[in-house]
């Protein structure tokens, strides 16, 4: 049972799925990757007086990884606090469509990014796609997988590189990689930050004050207003408690760490990276947590998603059997 990656489409999976999140999954802070790192990047040779701040990204080109990913949601949040975008508008394909003149959003015609119900016609948000093959002689395409070019971190820095574009909304992790494969140099490039100034220097080393989002990198979710949600909450809080790394030896029921690799193979249950389980609240004591909470608010005032209260169900070894043997067989699911 695979974690979901807020990285990925993290509102598909809120929205068109109908789940919250029950926990987010705390990481290794030494490990820079263990993290969902957002920064937006305009071309070095444009910020020479022509967009120096969000403001002047109006009428320009953009390239997202996805429509409705992690990269999608912070750009938004970030348009809501300089007010470019009205942090009244919920149809979030129509509010990012009409403010720039064109741009690549992988997924934004299908039906399972769908955030909100939405008559916008968003092919404007796939007009700079390309297809890695022409079929019917047709150059047009909205694909979420690698038949599109530009689907990805990776080929969101490939968009960036194309001449007629303007500004990229990517995640660090690997783009020194990304920038190597579309021929661009790390100086090509400027960070516009989230307190709407340029990065103080050309390139790709971003200070977390420039960043436009950094959040946890999983979350375990389960169904929204599922009946079991909160006693599932109590059996992830007893999990962690008696089988993760903050364990006592004296506490623990056998010798197994549920974050550990097993028999030498590792990211099954959870990735290798992680060490814990945090709540989805702003009282989270991890700041990344606390970020992605808030990254979040605004979807959750529009869609009426809430995330499940914890703590309402007896703490008790024996609830934390009959859960086991319940929860994760019939109605839990880990992704």
């Amino acid at each position: 049972m695979p974690q979901c990656k807020v990285n990925t489409s993290s509102l598909k999976f809120h929205r068109h799925y109908k789940l919250s999140a029950v926990k987010l999954v705390q990481n290794l802070r030494g490990n820079s990757n263990s993290f969902s790192r957002v920064a937006a990047f305009v071309k070095e040779s444009a910020t020479q007086g022509n967009i120096t701040r969000f403001e002047n990204l109006r009428g320009k080109k953009a390239c997202f990884p996805e429509f409705g990913g992690i990269s999608y949601v912070a750009f938004l949040r970030t348009a809501h606090e300089r007010s470019i975008i009205s942090s009244s508008d919920c149809d979030y394909a129509r509010a990012v469509g009409e403010f720039f003149d064109g741009a690549c959003a992988p997924g934004a015609l299908a039906a399972s990014h769908e955030i909100v119900q939405s008559s916008y016609n968003a092919t404007n948000l796939c007009s700079l796609c390309k297809p890695a093959v022409n079929v019917n002689d047709s150059n047009f395409t909205c694909a979420f997988d690698y038949t599109n070019m530009y689907y990805g971190n990776n080929g969101s820095i490939n968009c960036l590189a194309d001449p007629t574009t303007d500004v990229a909304f990517v995640e660090l992790d690997g783009i020194q990689a990304h920038l190597d494969a579309a021929k661009l140099q790390a100086s090509d490039l400027r960070a516009l930050c989230r307190d709407n100034t340029l990065a103080p220097s050309a390139g790709v080393q971003v200070p977390d004050s420039c960043l436009l989002a950094s959040v946890v990198d999983s979350e375990v979710l389960a169904r929204r207003n599922d009946p079991l949600a909160n006693s599932l909450n109590v059996l992830l809080d007893n999990l962690d408690s008696y089988f993760g790394y903050n364990a006592a030896n004296a506490k623990q029921l056998i010798n197994l760490e549920i974050y550990s690799p097993f028999d030498k193979v590792s990211d099954l249950l959870f990735r290798n990276t992680a060490i814990g389980l945090t709540e989805p609240s702003d009282n989270a004591i991890n700041a990344e947590a606390r970020n992605y909470n808030e990254l979040f608010r605004h979807l959750e005032s529009c869609t009426g998603s809430t995330p499940p209260l914890p703590g309402l169900a007896t703490k008790n070894f024996f609830s934390l059997v009959t859960l086991l043997g319940t929860a994760l067989i019939t109605r839990f699911v880990l992704y």
